[in-house]
């Protein structure tokens, strides 16, 4: 099954929310056309939350990615060796214009 964690979840919820639906088919409450246009309504329903779910979660995982990013930058750039930052250091060590 290639489908991750949220696809699987958002299909459970689904199914959850398909239940009355089914249930007043089953009644005779609705008919089998009433009953479609509402297994569709929640259908786009489910769908439009799941990818808005998504898109929410990688805004975040994005956002907590730069941060680390940002955190480990500037350890490197702050950490000081005889008074001058390493990168400083490393950038006159390997100079290509003083050979």
């Amino acid at each position: 099954m290639n489908a991750g964690p949220l696809r699987r979840t958002t299909g459970t919820i689904g199914l959850i929310a398909l239940t009355p639906v089914a249930l007043m088919l089953a009644l005779g409450m609705l008919s089998a056309e009433e009953a479609a246009v509402r297994a569709v309504i929640v259908a786009l329903l489910v769908v439009v939350l799941g990818r808005l779910a998504q898109g929410t979660l990688l805004r975040m995982l994005h956002r907590v990615e730069r941060t680390d990013d940002a955190w480990g930058v500037a350890a490197v750039q702050t950490t000081e060796s005889n008074g001058q930052p390493i990168s400083r250091l490393r950038a006159e060590q390997v100079d290509p214009r003083a050979s």
